[in-house]
């Protein structure tokens, strides 16, 4: 493959010759991204970067379960397609990592803070959306972990997709428990949108850890753009949470904490929970009562994404279509501990296995770039 080099964001850019700059398009987290165009298909996409990755355990590990979750969700209209993927090596433990996905219009950050107005039926459309991309990630036996409106994209008719899963892992028996990466927690914009049972280390996390990232989001819709938990720390954070939902019960505390968690749960004074309907009291009341359950303090009593699909507020946005599941899990059960030659190995193995993939398809179909089913 011949390949050709740019500049974007005050860094180089080596793609496949074939891929045409176009513009810059955001640069965060996890690195800059760039709109392209594939000159033979005429299709464009975005090139996201992921610099010098390879002397950085927690980054290679962010990287494959990008890739792999990504790869494996592919085909659901609400969340964002993986087309192809490339290494770039400087030396055998330094090198960067190209991903290259659909191009969206912006982000539903930059929507919500636009200054333009957004309606209940706008609060519908993304909530319903996101809860059906999120039934399908759950039904492959992944956690996205990360969801806030920066990672969810958009495009000026509302179509809207889930992106970024670099915190992504699995849940249930066999899994092992992975909290996001203290980098990730550290981030305040990322922890406003998380579970008490992860910012209190619960022992096992599961689905409802999703949910209240949507509940989360539909409490900033409501509240015209302000985050409902904006704390400063996580302590902050906590007492954000506690203050509206009020002091959890003894019976939920092993669901929600660590051992230490639960001992600082229990050293504070009661707090009692405030309605929502008291926060809100001028919004659609049957988006209140949704938003009450997705936001339990207590994960067993959340509402689940099925529920939360059915529920009265969204009945008008239902489609069968929506039903639909991931007939395979996905196994996301690598950990930053393990031998970094042997991360680097299999980083290198998916990403080689995802081109070989992407590669046959385009001769068969005479198309490129197209994903590998």
């Amino acid at each position: 493959m011949l390949r050709h080099s740019f500049q974007a964001f005050h860094t180089t850019f080596t793609v496949d010759s074939e891929y045409q700059f176009i513009k810059e398009l955001g640069r965060g987290q996890q690195g800059p991204v760039i709109a392209a165009k594939h000159q033979r298909s005429g299709e464009w996409c975005a090139i996201k970067k992921k610099a010098y990755i390879g002397k950085k355990p927690d980054l290679i590990i962010q990287c494959l379960r990008e890739i792999k979750a990504t790869a494996h969700v592919y085909g659901h209209r609400n969340i964002i397609s993986l087309y192809d993927v490339d290494i770039v090596f400087h030396s055998p433990d330094s090198f960067d990592v190209y991903l290259f996905e659909e191009l969206m219009e912006t982000d539903l950050r930059s929507v919500i803070h636009s200054g333009q107005p957004l309606t209940d039926d706008h609060f519908q459309a993304f909530i319903y959306q996101t809860l059906s991309g999120i039934k399908y990630i759950h039904s492959a036996g992944i956690l996205h972990q990360d969801l806030k409106p920066g990672h969810i994209l958009v495009n000026p008719d509302c179509e809207l997709k889930i992106c970024d899963f670099g915190q992504a892992n699995n849940y249930g028996p066999g899994s092992r428990p992975h909290h996001p990466t203290d980098i990730a927690m550290d981030i305040a914009g990322a922890r406003w949108y998380r579970a008490p049972e992860i910012i209190l280390s619960a022992p096992t996390i599961s689905t409802p850890i999703d949910i209240w990232s949507v509940g989360c989001i539909l409490a900033e819709f409501l509240g015209g753009g302000k985050p409902l938990f904006k704390g400063k720390d996580y302590v902050d954070h906590l007492n954000h949470i506690l203050s509206y939902l009020g002091t959890p019960p003894d019976s939920a505390l092993g669901r929600i904490a660590s051992l230490r968690g639960q001992y600082y749960l229990r050293s504070l004074s009661f707090k009692p929970r405030s309605p929502f309907s008291t926060v809100f009291p001028h919004e659609n009341p049957l988006a209140v009562d949704l938003l009450t359950q997705m936001l339990h303090i207590d994960p067993a009593e959340r509402i689940t994404c099925e529920q939360a699909i059915n529920h009265t507020y969204l009945e008008g946005w239902y489609d069968p279509a929506d039903t639909l599941i991931c007939e395979y899990k996905c196994d996301l059960n690598f950990q930053a501990e393990e031998n970094i030659d042997e991360i680097r190995k299999l980083l290198t193995y998916n990403v080689d296995a995802f081109r070989d993939g992407v590669r046959a398809q385009a001769r068969s179909a005479e198309i490129y770039p197209r994903p590998n089913q």
